[in-house]
């Protein structure tokens, strides 16, 4: 059995606290017992890892499947929900699942390249088509959060005290406004996938882009853009056409999708922000594209 990267470890920790430690030193043997209840033969897991262990694995059937494994939690329970509620409409399959264990066995997308292969119209075009296909009535009873329960993370980071976070305050503060007046005022409510970004869509065979990842929170639609906005982070945000692309891309999602364009700019600063303050939490670092994306997004917003 491979050694479970340390970057992979320290992350899980970092995300999950210590109690993550003892999980990550469990991993070799877990894969190992999935391997035999679910009869897999594994791989190698995919470079690089993130926020889950991935590895391709084959079925007894000879198929292909990806197991993935994460710090079990509130978070896990959740993408199974979600993915129940999918039901493969858009969305990659579920096969099994052991959330105790923090283990889920997923239809293998091929040939998997994401939407930042794409040219940035053909990528909105995409995304809508997925989006269409995903959105549900949430359950009766619902096990996800509301987007305004994401909207304590601005409250929370204020208790850290005043001056002692390096984002922009006053950013901050217009983020929380916003936020706030969207999420007392949306449209009906529909179950979200919640981090529909570039890389969360992959090009399949069963249908042409499915969608993977999910987060599971209940919204309007309008909501769903804005990871969309501010991704894929590592060539958008140092981008010198920042704003003309923001600009742009804002008003052809909003007419593909039909979708209210200051709304649309108004939830992806706020969660552009809200990003930039969990990744400061999370890791300390990072949060500077994330702040530089909102201030894009912000400018817009008072200029319309």
């Amino acid at each position: 059995m491979d050694t479970i990267p340390a970057e992979f470890a320290q992350r899980s920790i970092d995300i999950d606290g210590e109690p993550a430690r003892d999980w990550v030193a469990q991993l070799p043997a877990l894969l190992e017992s999935l391997a035999d209840l679910w009869s897999l033969s594994l791989g190698s897991p995919f470079p690089p890892l993130s926020y889950s262990y991935l590895c391709p694995v084959s079925r007894q059937d000879n198929t292909e499947a990806v197991l993935k494994l994460r710090f079990p939690g509130p978070g896990m329970a959740r993408e199974v929900e979600c993915l129940t509620a999918f039901a493969g409409d858009g969305a990659v399959l579920l096969l099994e699942s052991d959330v105790d264990r923090g283990a889920l066995l997923l239809e293998r997308i091929r040939p998997g390249s994401d939407l930042s292969a794409l040219t940035d119209d053909e990528a909105v075009q995409q995304f809508a088509t997925v989006v269409r296909r995903l959105h549900k009535p949430p359950p009766t009873v619902s096990p996800f959060p509301a987007v305004a329960d994401w909207g304590q993370g601005f409250e929370r980071h204020r208790t850290i005290g005043e001056g002692s976070s390096p984002l922009p305050s006053r950013l901050i503060d217009a983020a929380q406004a916003v936020h706030g007046e969207l999420a007392g005022s949306m449209d009906q409510p529909v179950l979200l996938h919640g981090d529909l970004h570039h890389g969360n869509i992959l090009a399949g065979t069963r249908q042409p882009w499915l969608a993977i990842d999910p987060q599971g929170v209940v919204g309007e639609r309008a909501y769903e853009v804005g990871a969309f906005l501010r991704n894929p982070i590592d060539t958008l945000s140092a981008r010198p056409d920042l704003e003309s692309l923001m600009s742009r891309r804002v008003s052809l999602v909003s007419e593909v999708m039909q979708l209210d364009r200051g709304r649309v700019i108004g939830w992806g600063m706020a969660q552009a922000v809200l990003a930039g303050i969990w990744s400061y939490e999370d890791h300390g670092t990072g949060w500077e594209e994330w702040v530089r994306i909102g201030e894009a997004l912000d400018v817009l917003r008072r200029s319309a």
